[in-house]
């Protein structure tokens, strides 16, 4: 249970830093500011470029636990789990590209996220109400998820729900730290 909830996390970060270092690039090149000129609006670019991220995870989150035969979720607690799973990529990237000056520090930022992206699997490790402590992070939600949905815990959906609106601020406070960079 411990290594396949990593996919539920591992899927979206990778799609996550591509994205962070596309959007890295473009703030480089001064795309992104060039863009304020045009009658696409830079919200309208993000959510276009964001977009692809969670898109992407959700496929393939509902694609990869099945093929690796080791779940026996429905197509329903399938997509439940990808819909939770697929908030993480655009954070990570929204992340890197609000706190990173350049790809270098982007890097570096992506490797200390890499912290973030694994602390929460120690939940998997804590008994009791400690492991909540662990919700903080954003990245705790989607395998908390697996875990309840692969012991057949029947209030997994609240954990869903929660888990969702959380990613989802951050990804809201994130974006707009973002475009208050860009707007400087």
């Amino acid at each position: 249970g411990l290594l396949m909830s990593y996919l539920t996390i591992g899927i979206p970060a990778v799609f996550g830093m591509v994205i962070g270092f596309l959007l890295l690039d473009e703030r480089d090149e001064g795309s992104l500011i060039g863009l304020q000129v045009t009658p696409l609006p830079l919200n309208g670019y993000l959510a276009y470029r964001l977009g692809m991220p969670i898109a992407l995870t959700i496929l393939l989150v509902l694609v990869s636990l099945p093929l690796a035969g080791i779940t026996t979720f429905s197509l329903w607690q399938l997509l439940l789990l990808a819909v939770v799973s697929a908030p993480m990529a655009p954070l990570l990237a929204v992340f890197l590209a609000a706190f990173a000056s350049n790809k270098v520090q982007g890097f570096a930022l992506a490797k200390g996220a890499g912290v973030l992206f694994m602390a929460p699997l120690a939940a998997f490790f804590v008994g009791g109400s400690w492991q909540w402590v662990l919700g903080l992070l954003p990245t705790f939600w989607a395998p908390k998820l697996y875990w309840l949905l692969s012991d057949g815990v029947p209030g997994a959906w609240p954990v869903a729900l929660v888990g969702l609106a959380y990613q989802l601020l951050w990804v809201y406070i994130l974006t707009r730290r973002f475009n208050k960079i860009l707007n400087q």
